[in-house]
């Protein structure tokens, strides 16, 4: 199992291998290490985030979003051109294509589970099952949250 997290010293992002037996992760920046709240195994995890133990946890694909969104733009664009030069086969083959690509990659990449407040991934976890997919609901709590959170540290720093 790993953990991809940000560092709370450096805010930069590091992944890391884990087992139960390590009670801590270390950055590959700075070297701090930043405790584990409680241990987890691959074969039982918990519904809490282990390094953050704020956050609940989703399953989502294990994919860049960014290039999923450049698959997508790439197809619309190339869709627009050629439906534009009035060529409406290779539309619909631009289409097609971009719909396999997507079809292919759902099916082949695996997933992972992420924390709603620190977003921590934890790759190489059984039974995903456990867990719910991505609320907005929940999101959102957490994001409001630690929006609140960051304007009361801010607002207490300045007076």
């Amino acid at each position: 199992m790993n953990v991809t997290f940000i560092c709370p010293h450096c805010d930069l992002p590091t992944r890391q291998p884990f087992t139960t037996a390590i009670p801590e992760v270390s950055c590959g920046h700075c070297q701090s290490t930043t405790p584990l709240i409680e241990t987890v195994g691959t074969e039982s995890p918990t519904g809490k985030c282990i390094l953050c133990a704020r956050g609940e946890l989703f399953v989502r694909k294990d994919f860049s979003q960014r290039l999923g969104l450049t698959i997508i733009a790439i197809g619309f664009i190339a869709a627009t051109i050629t439906w534009a030069w009035h060529m409406p086969l290779a539309t619909y083959a631009i289409l097609g294509v971009s719909a396999a690509i997507d079809f292919t990659l759902f099916f082949v990449v695996g997933n992972l589970l992420e924390c709603y407040n620190c977003h921590a991934e934890f790759r190489g976890i059984e039974n995903l099952d456990d867990f719910q997919a991505f609320n907005l609901e929940t999101h959102e709590r957490f994001r409001q949250q630690s929006a609140r959170l960051r304007e009361a540290t801010e607002n207490s720093g300045g007076t």
